[in-house]
């Protein structure tokens, strides 16, 4: 890839667009980039970084940074780059996120996304970042990183990979040579290793724990057997071997238990059913007696039910007088509902005589109201029949008032217009002072140098002439004595200069000259105004009217509140009035109507009273003749005789099925006393407290043996889990054993932490490939570079164990045979190591890369610490890589490159801001 052109625009210190022609500098060959510091030597290669992938070449700058600080607001920020790849021309442009000024006019910025495209040869333009971005990385088939560690050699980066660590370079070479799945296999190794060890170690801790629950009795002989089992003194053959041995034995004594175990829990069996049976006969006996109890008990109540059965027959004749009672109470209940019939008229009436005595109470009140609301409104109708005319009158004072004090604000604003156009006119008075005085200033400065102007034109002329040329004065040839032209001298150009500055001046002053005439004649104008406006209002013209318009508004004000404050109270009386003539017409009809209520309820209460008078009588009569008080009172005598009538016929009944009853319960009585005698004869009679006896010892007996049996299952089935989960485990631990111990093996090998080992890592052993590869391609450099007397050698061992080693650098010394660290080299020295083991870097990561070739490099500053034989050393080094039809740029302030070195970019800063390209070439 070589660079034709390069395009920056607002670039870093390039504030204009710039263009720099590269392909005037050739196809190979050295060329020198040099100048100001700070001018943007480096800043070149940024661009060609920025502009393939999108950031610059380094890490310190942003995107965001780029634009340059001295460009104008309207000027883009923009990278454009013609490039040779592969024979073939590109062109890529790109333009970073910016602000830009609006369309149409407006003065306001808005956002510009970040662009790009990529130009192809015949083929559609790649537009869009992260399209270009992955057409780039396609093409060239390395990435930013590894571009520019390839295109740009600077001194500070490979000085310190020069005397980098193991780990240092091991982190470089694993970004440059893409070694990271070494080491993702390391730590694969290093996580599977500690996964098998933590499966042996749990297998370990499962089988010991397993080992732990193998039980047995405290005075079996094989206890000694099952103590070395579970402090692993025994093989685990062996244990499995035991443990069988023990679960043989238990099953054994298991069966003899449950032997035992049936036979007891037959015997209780049979125990149970004797104590069964002598339950039954104790229940027959009870159950005997209380029949017997029952059949006494019936015997004995029979004189007092047949007792009862008499007395109730005898009170049957009570019963019949009852009948008759209730039926002439029955013959009178018509004239007793007659007699409620008139007592609920009667009530209804005082009812009714109440309610029209209180309605006659409260139309008479309302009558009174009434009366006195119709002469009152009268009375107030008549007190405001003047609020009209008042009205009228308080109306057109008011409209008075307020023209009055509308013409008092105007002349009060015209002399506040007054006051702002006196001071408005006193500043253009001012501004005409100033600038009549720069008019005499500049009129006299424009007249001194015209006369100065005329005063030289002789040496003027005579400045002009040339040999061969006619004098434009005597015509002749030859010039012995001009005139000489005077050293203060005004020029023709700084004559009209001074004209247009009079002229100018001139205009200024006229333009203040009329402002402040047409201020002044307005300012009378209003004056006029005013002093016509206030002697209309009645104020003294000869004194300020200021203070007099103050007091007049205040007055004004006053008057206008104290006029508004009467209106609305007449308003609330007109009002009133208005609401008087709708109100009275109706006030004098509810008069007539109250009259009227009156009138007729006084003649309802009349008709009341007699009513009432005539019930009275008749209710008087007819309750003496009735022996109770009303209806309800006969009806309750009847209901409870008719109660009473029915207890006793129902007292009768009840003593005569009481005695039935007691014959039926007499007869079941004696049937159940007459089985249970026989059933109780029947039952056998057993000594009960023996067979308990016998129970309690059988019950011990088979408590102790269910003790026993689960004692002996439980150790039975700890002992059948144990040896399955350590016949389970034996296999599992020792497949864990064996694949742990191998990974180990591998991971310490690859981490390289095998005791007694060089400390290599399998990334640092595959990175020594590369790095021999690179320090093989170093050596062609700097053995020229150094006249044969150095050489860059990789230490293969370290001094110490304990520290990682594969990629430390030693210089073997050709003069004298040593082998010494590289750090020892002195400054000259290290820049040329640094350089070549750069160049060889570069060589090598160009070769992994499918075998890319850029054709431009870059090597940044460093040639200052060189002598000057280390320094034509160098050159002669660079020189032979540029033959290779590769074109190397060296960024460097050194002067003797600008001697040795003819092709160059001049980079210089204006002081105006921002940097200018020349090319030497």
């Amino acid at each position: 890839m070589r660079p034709l052109s390069l395009t920056l625009s607002a670039f870093g210190p390039y504030s204009a667009q710039t263009t720099v022609d590269l392909s005037r500098l050739g196809d190979e060959g050295l060329y020198l980039i040099t100048g100001d510091t700070g001018a943007g030597k480096t800043t070149l290669f940024d661009a060609i970084t920025y502009a393939l992938y999108g950031e610059p070449s380094g890490d310190i700058r942003k995107v965001s940074m780029l634009r340059s600080k001295y460009a104008a607001v309207d000027c883009p920020t923009f990278v454009e780059m013609r490039f040779l790849y592969g024979g073939r021309e590109y062109t890529v442009r790109r333009s970073p996120d910016q602000f830009r000024p609006a369309r149409r006019g407006e003065s306001r910025l808005v956002n510009k996304p970040a662009e790009a495209v990529l130009h192809k040869p015949g083929g559609q333009p790649i537009t869009g970042v992260v399209a270009v971005n992955e057409a780039v990385k396609d093409l060239l088939r390395i990435d930013r990183a590894q571009f520019t560690r390839v295109a740009m050699i600077a001194q500070g980066d490979f000085l310190k990979l020069l005397v980098a660590s193991t780990e240092e370079r091991k982190q470089l070479f694993r970004q440059l040579f893409d070694t990271a799945m070494y080491n993702d296999l390391q730590e694969d190794l290093k996580t599977e290793t500690a996964a098998k060890k933590a499966e042996h170690d749990r297998l370990e801790t499962e089988l010991g724990f397993h080992l732990n629950t193998i039980v047995c009795k405290a005075e079996d002989p094989l206890r000694d057997a099952v103590d070395q089992a579970k402090a692993r003194a025994l093989p685990l053959p062996e244990v499995l071997d035991l443990l069988a041995r023990l679960i043989a034995q238990d099953e054994q004594e298991e069966a003899a238990l449950n032997q035992r175990q049936a036979a007891l829990t037959e015997r209780l069996r049979q125990i149970k059913d004797q104590l069964l049976l002598d339950k039954e006969r104790q229940k027959i006996v009870a159950d005997h007696e209380t029949a017997q109890a029952s059949l006494a008990g019936l015997q004995q109540n029979l004189p007092l039910l047949k007792q009862q059965q008499e007395d109730a027959q005898a009170q049957l004749p009570q019963a019949e007088a009852m009948a008759r009672q209730m039926a002439g109470i029955a013959a009178q209940l018509p004239q007793y509902q007659q007699l409620d019939s008139q007592q609920s008229a009667l009530n209804q009436v005082n009812l009714d005589i109440t309610e029209t005595e209180n309605n006659l109470a409260k139309q008479e009140k309302a009558l009174a109201h009434t009366t006195r609301q119709l002469r009152e409104g009268r009375e107030e109708w008549q007190r405001l029949q003047p609020v009209p005319a008042l009205l009228a009158s308080l109306e057109s004072q008011i409209e008075k008032l307020t023209d009055r004090a509308q013409q008092a604000d105007k002349l009060n604003d015209l002399i506040a217009e007054y006051s702002t156009q006196k001071t408005a006119l006193q500043q253009v008075q001012a501004d005409y002072e100033q600038a009549a005085r720069a008019e005499d200033a500049a009129r006299q400065d424009y007249h001194a140098k015209n006369r100065a102007f005329l005063n030289a034109q002789a040496g003027i002329l005579a400045s002009r002439l040339q040999p061969g040329m006619p004098c434009p004065v005597c015509g002749a040839l030859e010039h012995p004595a001009p005139a000489p032209l005077p050293q203060d001298a005004p020029t023709e150009d700084m004559v009209e200069a001074a004209k247009t500055l009079m002229e100018q001046s001139a205009a200024t002053a006229t333009r203040h000259s009329k402002d402040a005439a047409g201020k002044l004649s307005a300012l009378a104008a209003r004056e006029s105004d005013i002093k016509a406006q206030g002697q209309a209002l009645g104020l003294d013209g000869e004194n300020k009217l200021r203070p007099q318009l103050v007091a007049l508004l205040d007055a004004l004000h006053t008057e206008q509140t104290q006029k508004k404050a009467a209106l609305e109270e007449a308003k609330a009386q007109d009002k009133r009035r208005q609401a008087l003539d709708t109100l009275l017409p109706g006030w004098e009809k509810d008069l007539d109507s109250a009259r009227e209520q009156v009138n007729t309820l006084t003649l309802a209460l009349t008709t009341l009273k007699t009513r009432q008078a005539g019930l009275l009588d008749a209710l008087t009569d007819l309750r003496a003749r009735l022996p109770y008080a009303d209806a309800k009172a006969a009806q309750a005598q009847h209901d409870l005789l008719q109660t009473q009538q029915a207890a006793l016929i129902q007292q009768a009944e009840d003593s005569r099925q009481a005695l039935i009853d007691h014959d039926k319960q007499t007869a079941q009585a004696q049937s159940r006393v007459n089985t249970l005698a026989q059933q109780l004869s029947e039952a056998p009679v057993i000594n009960a407290e023996r067979v308990a006896e016998q129970e309690q010892e059988l019950t011990d007996e088979q408590g102790r043996v269910t003790s026993a049996l689960l004692t002996l299952h439980t150790r039975l089935k700890t002992n059948q889990q144990a040896r399955a989960e350590i016949s389970r485990l034996q296999a599992g631990q020792k497949t864990a054993h064996a694949r742990w111990t191998f990974l180990k093996t591998l991971s310490d090998t690859a981490n390289g932490t095998l005791p007694g080992k060089e400390r290599v890592m399998l990334e640092a052993f595959a990175q020594g490939f590369y790095f021999d590869r690179v320090l093989a391609r170093a050596n062609i450099r700097f053995m020229t570079m150094s006249d044969g007397q150095y050489e860059l050698r990789r230490t293969d061992t370290a001094g110490d164990l304990r520290r990682q080693s594969g990629l430390d650098l030693q210089v073997l010394d050709h003069y004298n045979g040593s082998l010494r660290d590289v750090a020892s080299l002195s400054g000259g020295e290290s820049f040329m190591a640094a350089l070549s083991l750069a160049l060889g870097l570069s060589d090598e990561i160009q070769s992994t890369s499918g075998g890319i070739r850029l054709s431009t490099m870059f090597v940044d500053e460093g040639f200052g610490s060189l002598d000057p034989t280390a320094l034509s050393q160098s050159i002669k080094a660079l020189s032979t890589l540029s033959k290779s039809h590769v074109l190397v740029g060296i960024i460097s302030h050194v002067a003797e490159l600008r001697e040795k070195i003819d092709k160059q970019i001049l980079i210089t800063k204006d002081r105006a801001g921002g940097s200018r390209v020349e090319i030497i070439a």
